[in-house]
Formats: structure tokens, sequence, C-alpha cells
């Protein structure tokens, strides 16, 4: 399970109390993350048109590293269009590339 710090105690406790165990172990863990933003993109396919939100994720140099489409309007757009999620998702990224890149 991984929770904050202040709620170690708290959840250990209810974790002996609910399963019976007689100890829980505690690990730190940190998480480093790149910056990010959420940008909408608009997306035309067979007359379809939607709007899909993507994360994009650049290094400290402002680079792009990633672009990530939100899952459901993938779905969504896919369901649409009887088009695979794989086939949706890379159309978006290709989209969301030439909009960034031309910002």
């Amino acid at each position: 399970m991984i929770a904050d710090k202040t709620d170690a105690e708290r959840l250990s406790r209810i974790l002996i109390e609910e399963t019976g165990s007689l100890g829980v172990r505690l690990y730190p863990c940190e998480r480093h993350i790149l910056n990010r933003e959420s940008v909408p993109i608009d997306i035309l396919i067979d007359d379809v048109k939607e709007l899909v939100n993507v994360k994009v994720a650049k290094d400290s140099r402002g680079e792009i590293v990633q672009i990530k489409p939100e899952y459901d309007d993938v779905e969504r757009v896919a369901d649409k269009t009887n088009r695979s999620l794989r086939e949706i998702t890379d159309l978006v990224k290709m989209k969301a590339r030439e909009f960034l890149l031309k910002r």
C-alpha cells in the first residue's frame, strides 16, 4: 500500500486489526515527477470532431518528453469512429505534437 507518511500509524493499526497480522513493514519512498500540463486537443476523424485532453510532460529544458492522451477521451473517440484505442492514441499524440510545436 502506498500512503502519506502522516497516515502510516493509523493505516498500520487498521491493517493489524483487520487482517490479524502481527506487524506492518514501512519503507520510505520518494517520487520524482516531470513538469506537466494538460492541453485540450481538437481532433477530426471521419467527420467526427472531438476534444481530447492530453498530458504533456517536459524535462527541465522545456523539451517534450511524453504526450499521453486521457484514456476516457481516447475510448470515447474510438467508440464513435469504430477504430482501435491504439490507432486513436497514435493519432492524438501526432496531432498534439504538431499543435505543441506550433505554439
